[in-house]
């Protein structure tokens, strides 16, 4: 996936992506878009614990992808926190 670029001293820098998102402090989307991928997430880690707790409660396992469903958006959720605090200088802490 290319990343974005823009000449600065005569040299390209290019930005990472994370989700789509560039992570470029001066975009003005980027809380926007922080929000979006926050909101992503969360419903797909709620619907994922939804599964987890029905399956439970009909006496089976929960399956093995939604477990892992569970830790990657779990890890997301916190990899967010840590680019919204470093990028936006915002302390709001997502709550799962």
């Amino acid at each position: 996936m290319p990343s974005s670029k823009r000449k600065e001293a005569g040299q390209e820098i290019g930005y990472p992506i994370f989700y789509g998102v560039k992570l470029d402090k001066t975009d003005p989307y980027l809380k926007h878009n922080f929000d979006r991928l926050e909101k992503r997430f969360s419903e797909r880690y709620n619907a994922s614990i939804g599964k987890k707790q029905q399956r439970e409660k009909n006496g089976k396992p929960p399956h093995q992808t939604i477990l892992k469903s569970i830790e990657d958006n779990h890890k997301r959720i916190k990899m967010l926190n840590l680019l919204r605090r470093i990028l936006l200088n915002d302390a709001t802490i997502v709550r799962l």
